[in-house]
């Protein structure tokens, strides 16, 4: 029987060099990360010295949810050194549209549970084995929780809570839930396990904050989920999200002093493009590879990166389709130079044709694409209005009028706050950057790029 090859064997290369997926809190997984050292360190020192809670705000595609991995696995490695046990969670718990509070909550404490339970053997090996880990075990293995219906048990989030769905019962026969809900429950072991602040705590985090859509109801889970989440001892939480959204519901007057301001997560300089590329096909070389042969140079890479406006994600995924689209037998026959002669032809057509979907270009003024392309390219695709004299302006409202214009052509997302206008966020759109793309790939070729 043949081998089964894939397209990246070919290049001599385990697998996709330019996935866009963000990297997992594995070893294996942790050096892909780069350019992030001062990032990592404050995120670290933050955890470290007892923050119940970081938060991250950041163009999409920038690389938090990498980000965030790579802290809870150095997070997770400095308990082999003597260190604070930091466990990362087992299984994330999504926010979306319509989500209740009640479930988002359970959903969370079904987590915790599994993740003390799958390191139970770490913790016994510490001394830590809280009591009650047998009964939290046979409860979560319970046929009425493997229903898959989280509405079976929401009813025992509450002291002393009983099954719902008819059900006469407490959560199991044991004492321990007899006398308390699964929230105080696991909250004991929690206690047991992490006494204190300096002992460490299980990493959790909340990714896309911003799949709420609404800013009233973001701020409402954080404000509601205050104490009984965010705030419980045991747990450490990484909150990631754009458009403004975690700086929104983490300024709310309610939370005033409770949590430390979000870090900004800005695009990678652009002299960390080639170590991105260097980094991943080092990593990913078939084992036994003497040499590789890239489809492009990791210069072209480096280039795109820029032309994309530092948009990390959004360049590797172009990259991958080009390779995914492309016969590998005959880009390896051709040099590097020609190589990347084809790679940028590849990204002109893409981009041409989604510049084909543009109506009325011509109706966008120069003084809007100048808004336009400083935006791209000083501010990497996002940025305040109240950084207007950045863009040649004396107030805002000139700003506010050109970035009106770009939203109704659907280059840019204008998010503001409702309850305080001054939180407003600028954000170019992925179709704005395929747009961006081509203005500056036509310059290039000495052609019109509108």
């Amino acid at each position: 029987m043949d081998t089964y090859h894939s397209v990246w064997n070919e290049y001599g290369y385990r697998e996709s060099i330019f996935s866009p997926d963000p990297i997992k809190a594995q070893e294996d997984q942790r050096k892909l990360l780069v350019g992030r050292e001062n990032e990592l360190a404050r995120i670290k020192q933050q955890l470290r010295g007892g923050a119940s809670v970081v938060s991250l705000e950041g163009d999409y595609g920038v690389g938090k949810t990498s980000l965030a991995s790579a802290v809870m696995y150095d997070l997770e490695c400095l308990n082999r050194e003597g260190g604070p046990l930091f466990l990362p969670w087992v299984s994330g718990v999504d926010l979306y549209p319509g989500i209740s509070i009640p479930e988002f909550e359970f959903k969370v404490l079904l987590s915790i549970a599994a993740t003390l339970i799958q390191n139970e053997d770490i913790l016994k090996s510490q001394g830590r084995r809280p009591s009650g880990i047998k009964e939290l075990i046979k409860w979560v293995q319970s046929p009425l929780m493997n229903s898959s219906n989280w509405q079976a048990g929401i009813n025992v989030l509450s002291y002393g809570g009983q099954f719902g769905v008819g059900q006469s019962k407490t959560l199991n026969e044991t004492s321990g839930f007899e006398k308390h809900g699964l929230s105080q429950f696991v909250q004991n072991m929690l206690n047991e396990v992490f006494p204190d602040k300096n002992s460490g705590g299980i990493l959790c985090l909340l990714d896309n904050f911003e799949s709420v859509k609404e800013r009233d109801k973001a701020k409402e889970i954080v404000e509601t989920l205050r104490d009984s989440l965010f705030k419980r001892n045991g747990l450490r939480w990484i909150v990631s999200g754009a458009e403004g959204f975690v700086q929104t519901s983490f300024s709310s007057p309610k939370l005033f002093g409770v949590f430390s301001s979000p870090i900004q997560v800005s695009a990678l300089p652009e002299e960390c493009a080639v170590e991105v590329v260097k980094v991943r096909e080092s990593w990913f070389k078939m084992e036994g590879q003497v040499d590789v042969n890239p489809p492009m140079s990791d210069e072209a890479f480096s280039q795109l990166f820029v032309w994309v406006g530092k948009g990390l994600r959004f360049a590797l995924s172009l990259c991958e389709d080009y390779v995914l689209s492309s016969d590998p037998q005959e880009i390896m026959s051709l040099s590097l130079q020609d190589r990347d002669k084809k790679f940028f032809t590849y990204i002109r057509d893409n981009s041409r044709e989604r510049y084909k979907q543009f109506s009325n270009p011509k109706t966008v003024t120069k003084a809007d694409w100048k808004v336009f392309e400083k935006l791209m390219s000083d501010k990497s695709g996002a940025c305040s209005p109240s950084e207007y004299r950045d863009f040649g302006y004396e107030n805002m409202s000139p700003l506010l009028v050109r970035v009106r214009r770009l939203e109704k052509f659907e280059l840019i997302k204008y998010s503001v706050d409702e309850e305080d206008g001054r939180r407003r966020q600028i954000e170019v759109s992925e179709f704005g950057r395929y747009i961006y793309l081509h203005r500056r790939m036509a310059r290039e070729a000495g052609e019109d790029g509108m």
